[in-house]
């Protein structure tokens, strides 16, 4: 899990800058992910993800602030290459940071001569349904009082698709304490494929659903931005 504390690490950087400002860069997230990662700048970096995450932060009905962030291809990708930039890695070690975590987060694994992800079936990725798996980061904040009860958070976390099918997760890792008193982070898997079964075939849309908090909290994801 050493390579996810970086994941951790880089991602509340990126809560806490989009919380301060609304900046983006210039750049749309198809500019930039058109270009080698090779070329992407700090800006571009946070744009990517901040083009995936999802916040409830302006709700006032809720007294827990949420950050969801998928870990898609791009975002792995733009989370690894920012890492590069500040820790100062070698294209060993970027690489190496990204060949775990997409066997980990995703099923897969980079053919590094051609620079492509590869499914679990040896297929070069270009599709949602070779994604076996996906990971969230999820941060949560509470900011009132009660301090609501997370002693079984993976029970209280779904992925919903437009067909109303929901998964629960396989594993929510990282959870400190039994309440939400103040922060915590946590990873939360979902595996997409079973057998045959791909859970976002047919779908245009997936709902990360998070009850328990107040009122259920609900954040709609793409899966046509999953890249």
């Amino acid at each position: 899990m050493c390579k996810d504390v970086i994941l951790h690490y880089f991602i509340l950087l990126t809560v806490q800058y989009f919380m301060g400002c609304s900046f983006l860069g210039q750049n749309t997230y198809d500019d930039i992910i058109g270009r080698p990662s090779s070329r992407w700048t700090d800006d571009d970096c946070r744009t990517i993800i901040a083009s995936a995450m999802q916040n409830n932060r302006f709700c006032q009905s809720s007294n827990v602030v949420v950050f969801a962030t998928p870990y898609y291809p791009s975002i792995i990708n733009a989370i690894n290459r920012y890492s590069q930039h500040i820790n100062h890695w070698s294209e060993e070690e970027y690489r190496s940071a990204m060949d775990d975590i997409a066997k980990d987060r995703l099923g897969m694994y980079i053919d590094w001569e051609q620079g492509r992800f590869v499914d679990s079936r040896g297929n070069y990725f270009k599709d949602k349904l070779q994604i076996d798996s996906l990971t969230f980061l999820v941060s949560l904040k509470n900011q009132g009082w009660p301090f609501p009860d997370i002693m079984n958070l993976e029970d209280q976390i779904y992925l919903l698709n437009n067909k109303n099918k929901f998964i629960k997760p396989k594993y929510v890792w990282g959870k400190r304490g039994s309440s939400l008193f103040d922060k915590e982070t946590v990873l939360v898997m979902f595996q997409l494929r079973n057998g045959e079964y791909h859970f976002l075939e047919g779908c245009n849309m997936m709902y990360l659903v998070i009850k328990g908090l107040g009122e259920d909290i609900t954040f709609p994801f793409s899966p046509s931005m999953m890249r």
